[in-house]
């Protein structure tokens, strides 16, 4: 039966979900800057409201450590840029956080050969420079081909006004890790960059099978949608682009099965 969600009362949202932000101010590209054109860690975390350099400088000084905190948090109010583009209710879009906990609980899925514990810490770590640069996808014009080129020849983009490097993820990465090893957490900060720098390259055969399960979470997510919206099939192009790309065998049996299951409804 659908489910007309525009007649859901306001009260039954939590705080968090009736605090995000409408539909028509989504936007589709890294997080704006501030201070100058170049796009830099700093500049964007004060676009987000978190001033750095002011609270380093005040009475009583932000420490790494929280900065660090503070920066996580910024994961569970980034919406997956997917949906909001597709026109998902805002205040149900899952956000960066949400896709990336699901994917490290599927983690305990993993075949036997692939380190579980490791598959999980790969999967809280591989999107978290989106808590800076924001969830950028194919849709906002650079697709993950083109953008491991443009990484590779240090290629600059121009986004809302702001000159914006692909290497800026790396930069990310590289900032979080610096603000662990100020606070003496050396060895967090580095294993942090490798999970995360793993996982970018996709050579591992446990990043190999990352990928596949980070396409596969966005489907079964998309089905959840399906059916709480009430219209089934009304996300089919998500299939269509990302089914054929799950390539690693036990995501791929996984994919066939929801494929099947969802084609009977």
């Amino acid at each position: 039966k659908k489910r007309n969600r525009s007649l859901l009362p306001l009260l039954e949202m939590s705080a968090s979900e009736a605090k995000r932000p409408a539909a028509s101010k989504a936007v589709c590209g890294p997080t704006p800057t501030a201070g100058g054109e170049r796009w830099t860690p700093a500049g964007a975390l004060q676009a987000l409201g978190l001033d750095v350099s002011a609270l380093e400088t005040s009475e009583t000084p932000l420490t790494p450590e929280l900065q660090f905190m503070l920066i996580l948090g910024k994961l569970k109010r980034q919406l997956r840029t997917g949906w909001t583009r597709r026109g998902m209710a805002m205040h149900n879009v899952e956000s960066v956080s949400e896709h990336m906990h699901r994917m490290a609980l599927l983690c305990f899925l993993a075949p036997p050969e692939l380190n579980q514990q490791h598959c999980m810490q790969m999967a809280v770590v591989h999107d978290v420079a989106e808590a800076i640069v924001g969830d950028i996808t194919p849709s906002c014009g650079i697709s993950k081909e083109e953008k491991r080129r443009r990484e590779h020849v240090g290629f600059a983009h121009s986004f809302n006004n702001t000159i914006f490097s692909t290497l800026s993820w790396y930069e990310t990465m590289e900032y979080l890790k610096s603000l662990l090893t100020q606070a003496n957490h050396v060895k967090a900060g580095e294993d942090l960059l490798a999970l995360w720098l793993e996982y970018d390259n996709g050579a591992t055969p446990s990043a190999k099978f990352l990928k596949s399960l980070d396409r596969f979470e966005m489907l079964l997510q998309a089905y959840e949608y399906e059916q709480e919206e009430g219209n089934p099939h009304f996300l089919q192009e998500f299939f269509d682009t990302a089914a054929p790309k799950i390539d690693h065998e036990s995501v791929a049996a996984w994919t066939r099965q929801l494929q099947a299951f969802r084609k009977h409804e």
